[in-house]
């Protein structure tokens, strides 16, 4: 497991959450799942993964904040759920306390590679 082989001190550089914690928030059960999230110390289980990179840096920089969106099964639409992934990360800053607003979350690009499934099933 890829949370296993990453050394503590680097975790805790980033935030991960397990796949059910979005499904139920997609299904409208926001005030529930932003509970959980906050009261989980490990967020942590088909996967979907999303990536949010430069998060820390200017809309404006040439290397700003962007998203990136793994999906194993590669079924589907995945930018159908591009509203609610934003709805989710924009509530997750605002609950964390940070100044990311809607028109903000809205111009950062949400990237979604084509995932090569072999890499990830070692």
């Amino acid at each position: 497991h890829l949370l296993n082989i990453i050394p503590k001190q680097k975790l805790e550089e980033f935030t991960y959450f397990d796949s059910l914690w979005f499904n139920l928030y997609v299904k409208r059960k926001t005030d529930k799942v932003m509970g959980w999230i906050k009261k989980e110390e490990k967020k942590v289980g088909h996967w979907n993964l999303l990536i949010l990179c430069n998060f820390g840096k200017s809309i404006e920089d040439k290397h700003g904040p962007c998203m990136l969106l793994l999906d194993s099964l590669l079924i589907g639409d995945p930018k159908r759920l591009e509203p609610e992934i934003r709805r989710f990360v924009l509530d997750i800053f605002k609950m964390d306390g940070c100044i990311t607003k809607e028109d903000e979350m809205s111009s950062i690009p949400l990237l979604m590679p084509k995932v090569i499934l072999n890499v990830f099933t070692l």
